[in-house]
This record gives structure tokens, C-alpha cells and sequence, in this order.
């Protein structure tokens, strides 16, 4: 079994002084922190193609190309030939398992315009109803007659597209382009040019949908545009991956960069992470994983097992500032 606390790795610029909280308001992981060893993984967004959560995903569920087990440092997907890893994501939500056919899926996202430039919002926050993708699909399926790309729509926030001609550009998954400026991963290359006039063609009509109109009168961000992602072939998932618990306390905090409101979760979640761990011991003596995860690295904190002559010394604590203030 493995635990995960997404949000629960912060940025450089602010790890010292959080430290100091965490040691004041969560107790239980910090026991954890200073008795486990600490596997660190790099998993940058820009060579990964997705969040470190994603990649840690990817992996649980047998991905070809995820980096193996007993990577302590970077991933084994750094070559910038074929797809990246995260391009694994695309086939994985589209369902599709076999075949040689690059997969490609796009979704729903709202994007804004300030002063950093184009940014897209956390897509989990846009709240989009099915009534809502519906009309939105249906008032765009017009603009692909006739062209070399065709689409299908999946869920309520997804479209398998089947791009055409065009060839393979790097992915990048949409809750990793959410933390990051959008310019730099638009496709440019130009076999994707059908694909970005089609977009802009779909912007301009849902600009003044109805389903917009309605979404502004409820205080909701308009859905104005599709994030395109994955190049990777189908794959078939492990089909009984290893159990995983969230402890999602402190994900949007950590996203949105709200320090304060992370250190207000810091006390729940050193309760939800005993009472798990207590649940978990009555089942199995079997001690879980503790996977903390943020915007460009994972911490796997594994088990300790003593050898017979520890039980003998004072368990020595382990120096976890030392990764914890990690390099972005």
C-alpha cells in the first residue's frame, strides 16, 4: 500500500520557513520524516511531460517507458525523441489499450490572459457538467467537416482527436501546464497547423456560447478552449496496482501558492495520516509507502527495517531538511 500527500513538497523559496510549521503543526509525518529513509525522485514537468503525481501514477500502473522502481534520481525518459512519458496519459484516459496509432486526447480547460501571459486554470476546478460539454461539443462539430481532423468526445472534460497528418510534438499534461506558462507548449510544429486553426476557430465560437453566458451568471470560469496532449501508443495497465490512499489536504494550497491556507491543513492531515496508518496495522504488519509529491520532485519515504543490532542503539533521526529544501 502506498499513501500519497500531493501539495505536501513546496518550492525553494519558501521550504525553510514551512519546515518550521511543519514541525509545529504536523507531528505524525514528521516523526515519519525523521525515522524513514527518503528516496528522492526529479520528475521537472518539462522533460517528464506531467506532474510528478502523474509520473508516480504511470508507474503504480505499469507504463512502458515509467522510470523503474529503483530510480533514486531522474527519470528514464530523457531522451527528446518519441513521446515523453506523460504522454502515456492520453491513452490511459482515452481507454485505449492496443494498436500502433498514437493517441491523442484534448480537454476542456479555461484559459486567461494577465500580465505573466496565457495561463490555464487547475482543470479540476472548472466544475463542467455534462449538459455543458454536450452543447459545447456539439456547436463545434461543424468546423472539423471536411477537414484531415476528427474528434469524439469521452467524458464530460475530454475528446479523443485524431490530428491528421500531424507528427509528434512534445506532451505536456494539462495539470502540469496549469503550473506553467501556456507559450511555451502550444504544438509549433507545422504538421499542426490544421490543429491550431481548428482551435481558434472553436475559441472564437464558444467566446459567445450560451453555455458561457450561463456558467459568467454563476461566478464560473468560461470554458474557452481545449488542451491537447499524448502521442503514445495504447498500452494495457497492470490490472491490480498496487493500493494507494490520497491525503488531498494541501494540493490546491500548494498549487495556488496559499502558504497560509497550507499551514492551516498541516494539523489534519497529521490526523487523517495516523488514523490511516492505525486502520492500515490492523489489517497488516506490513508498513506503507509515504509518497509526498509537489511541482517538480517525489519523496518516496520507505519503511525502515532495523537489523537485529539496531533494536539495541537509539534510532538515529533522519536529516530530512537536507532534501526537503529541494532545487527548482
Amino acid at each position: 500500500m502506498e499513501i500519497l500527500i500531493p501539495g505536501s513538497l513546496v518550492p525553494t523559496s519558501v521550504a525553510p520557513d514551512l519546515a518550521l510549521e511543519l514541525k509545529r503543526h504536523c507531528p505524525y509525518l514528521l516523526e515519519l520524516l525523521e525515522r524513514r529513509p527518503a528516496q528522492v525522485l526529479s520528475l521537472a514537468p518539462e522533460r517528464t511531460g506531467c506532474t510528478p503525481r502523474e509520473a508516480l501514477l504511470l508507474r503504480r500502473l505499469g507504463y512502458p517507458d515509467a522510470m523503474p522502481s529503483n530510480d533514486s534520481s531522474e527519470t528514464s525518459q530523457e531522451s527528446s525523441h518519441g513521446p515523453n512519458l506523460g504522454a502515456g496519459l492520453a491513452p490511459l484516459a482515452a481507454g485505449i489499450q492496443v494498436g500502433n496509432e498514437p493517441v491523442w486526447v484534448a480537454q476542456l480547460c479555461s484559459i486567461t490572459i494577465g500580465r505573466e501571459g496565457a495561463r490555464m486554470l487547475a482543470p479540476h476546478s472548472l466544475n463542467i457538467a455534462p449538459h455543458e460539454a454536450d452543447a459545447l461539443f456539439e456547436a463545434a462539430s461543424s468546423l472539423w467537416a471536411g477537414s484531415e481532423i476528427s474528434a469524439l468526445s469521452l467524458t464530460a472534460n475530454l475528446w479523443r482527436i485524431w490530428p491528421g497528418n500531424a507528427t509528434q510534438a512534445l506532451s505536456m499534461s494539462p495539470e502540469a501546464v496549469a503550473q506553467m506558462s501556456l507559450s511555451d507548449w502550444w504544438p509549433q510544429d507545422p504538421s499542426f497547423k490544421a490543429w491550431r486553426r481548428l482551435l481558434n476557430e472553436i475559441q472564437m465560437l464558444w467566446h459567445t456560447h450560451p453555455v458561457n453566458a450561463l456558467r459568467a451568471e454563476r461566478g464560473l470560469p468560461p470554458i474557452n478552449s481545449l488542451w491537447l496532449y499524448g502521442g503514445a501508443h495504447g498500452w494495457r495497465p497492470n490490472p491490480a496496482p498496487s493500493p494507494v490512499q490520497t491525503i488531498n489536504l494541501l494540493a490546491d494550497a500548494c498549487l495556488e501558492g496559499d502558504w497560509a491556507q497550507w499551514i492551516a491543513q498541516l494539523p489534519a492531515v497529521s490526523s487523517e495520516l495516523e488514523l490511516t496508518l492505525k486502520q492500515h496495522s490492523t489489517k497488516t504488519s506490513e508498513q506503507p509507502i509515504i509518497a509526498l509529491t509537489g511541482q517538480r520532485h517525489a519523496v518516496r519515504l520507505n519503511p525502515f527495517i532495523p537489523r537485529w543490532w539496531q533494536f539495541l542503539l537509539p534510532q538515529r533521526k533522519q536529516n530530512w531538511t537536507d532534501w526537503w529544501n529541494l532545487q527548482n
